[in-house]
């Protein structure tokens, strides 16, 4: 089992995962329309424990940007990383792909 961090930007609700122990990013950047859906899509995917869920609502209310925990098995390590191919590597890029309508 891997521990890998996501991070949640909330004004655009942009997500990135990485290797907790190594910040090594895994895959690319992921936009959501809402906290609701990250929650229901990656948290719950990831099996993210509501303690970590808590905090990650705390942070966002304080800073407008959270984190939380989640151990991936290989088989989920491998998912993320494979999505990388032909997807843009920053929040940035996928913001304004939105913004043009793509």
């Amino acid at each position: 089992m891997t521990d890998v961090t996501v991070h949640v930007l909330q004004g655009e609700w942009c997500v990135h995962f990485v290797i907790t122990a190594t910040q090594v990013p895994i895959g690319p950047w992921l936009l959501f329309e809402s906290s609701e859906e990250i929650k229901a899509k990656v948290f719950s995917w990831g099996a993210v424990s509501d303690q970590e869920i808590q905090q990650y609502e705390n942070d966002l209310r304080r800073w407008s940007h959270g984190s939380a925990h989640m151990l991936l098995d290989d088989r989920q390590l491998k998912t993320l990383a494979e999505r990388a191919r032909g997807w843009p590597w920053t929040g940035y890029e996928l913001i304004q792909m939105r913004k043009a309508g793509r």
